[in-house]
């Protein structure tokens, strides 16, 4: 550069145009794809206020808030109810107490009449064992008795063989007896048909007349002769057949009733002196059963003081139950103020979740709306700097323009050094307002 009347030039860029339309392109480019990137932010950020502040879920956790707030209040409720219906029980509980402490004085008074009885009772047992002895000498008499049945029974069935012997023998003769008065095989009808045969074929040998016609008849007529004969005596023979057979069996069963009579007689002996024994036998149980109670008499005499020691010790234990039914009853008590203290905390507490609750959620919508602020704010910052991109740009078309209006001036200036600092000073300006 030089002086005189010529103007100096503004620096001017290689490939000014070029590098203009290059950096606006990629400016425009970057601008519209922040534009998107905030568009998009702004629905997302939207939806998710939205899905806060319109959460369906929040009717019901109201309600469940509520329904819980209820169940709370029965609990406590139920709670205060308990401790009132414990503290009840408390004050039964003292009344319990009194009445065991009753009963001390009534059983004290027992002990004292338990062995009131010792004496009596001792004198009793005495005389039990005296009856016991009697009775014991009784049963020895009854034990002799039974000896003496015991004798006749076995006098009385020595007689039984001999009868039993005696109806067999006339039992032995009943056979004959059928024989001769029945003839059941007809072994007398055919003996003596023969016999009527053999003597009629004799006499007609003897008469000259055997083999002929007439001795054929003369034998057939002396056998049916035998035959009306022996028909004819038949049922005589029977009927006394019959009576020496009833009366044999008579008296043969005679001697078998005589036999079992003997039996039943020794049997009816032994069995009194079985009965005379077992006799004796209750007896002497009787009288070990009376020496028995007498000693159970003595045992419980001897048990008397004991049992008052312990009727005693009972009275004591009762006063010490009454003592610690006292203090069940005071915990008890203590417990029913202690459930309703809980049950009034309980109330309170189903008083304040309600209120609770939809304090949560008007916190989780503020949350929400400032979280979507923020990222609407962060989103948007990209297309702030787009903007102020295109303003930088815009101040370089404008600087190149001051520079060549500053060149025109400096070109009138008065020193070559001066006009020099104001271009540089023009150039410094430019420069900070550019990458400033």
């Amino acid at each position: 550069m030089g002086g005189g009347d010529s103007a100096p030039k503004a620096y001017t860029p290689a490939n000014q145009a070029g590098a203009d339309s290059a950096y606006y392109g990629t400016l425009s480019g970057l601008t519209q794809q922040d534009q998107a990137t905030q568009a998009t932010a702004a629905q997302g950020y939207n939806a998710g206020y939205q899905g806060v502040a319109n959460n369906p879920w929040t009717g019901s956790a109201m309600s469940g808030a509520v329904n819980a707030a209820n169940t709370a209040n029965a609990i406590g409720n139920s709670d205060i109810a308990q401790g009132q219906l414990l503290t009840a029980q408390g004050m039964q509980g003292y009344g319990y107490a009194n009445n065991v402490a009753g009963y001390v004085p009534t059983m004290m008074g027992d002990a004292s009449a338990i062995r009131a009885q010792a004496d009596p009772m001792n004198a009793d047992a005495a005389a039990i064992n005296g009856y016991a002895g009697q009775i014991g000498n009784a049963a020895q008499t009854v034990g002799s008795y039974a000896d003496t049945f015991n004798n006749y029974a076995k006098n009385v069935l020595g007689y039984v063989p001999t009868l039993s012997a005696n109806a067999e023998t006339l039992r032995d003769y009943a056979p004959a007896l059928i024989q001769a008065g029945f003839d059941p095989n007809m072994a007398n009808y055919n003996f003596g048909m023969q016999g009527a045969k053999d003597a009629q074929n004799v006499a007609n040998a003897q008469n000259g007349v055997g083999g002929s016609p007439l001795a054929a008849g003369l034998t057939g007529d002396a056998m049916q002769s035998f035959d009306r004969s022996y028909q004819a005596d038949r049922t005589s023979r029977a009927t006394a057949a019959l009576a020496a057979l009833g009366l044999l069996f008579n008296n043969a069963s005679g001697l078998d009733q005589a036999g079992m009579n003997a039996y039943t007689t020794a049997g009816g002996l032994n069995a009194q002196g079985v009965a005379a024994l077992g006799q004796m036998a209750q007896m002497q149980q009787g009288a070990a059963g009376l020496r028995g109670q007498a000693a159970g008499i003595s045992k419980d005499v001897a048990s008397l003081y004991p049992m008052a020691s312990s009727v005693d010790q009972n009275a004591l234990g009762l006063y010490n139950e009454a003592m610690g039914l006292t203090g069940q009853a005071g915990n008890l008590a203590a417990g029913g103020s202690s459930l309703m203290h809980q049950g009034n905390a309980t109330q309170e507490m189903a008083a304040l979740l309600p209120y609770e609750t939809q304090n949560q959620i008007y916190q989780d919508r503020m949350t929400a709306l400032d979280q979507m602020v923020n990222g609407m704010s962060a989103a948007g910052g990209n297309v702030r700097g787009d903007v102020q991109g295109y303003g930088n740009y815009l101040n370089i078309g404008q600087n190149a323009t001051a520079l060549d209006q500053n060149a025109a001036k400096i070109n009138n200036s008065n020193s070559f050094l001066g006009g020099l600092g104001q271009l540089f000073g023009t150039l410094g300006s430019a420069a900070i307002g550019k990458w400033g």
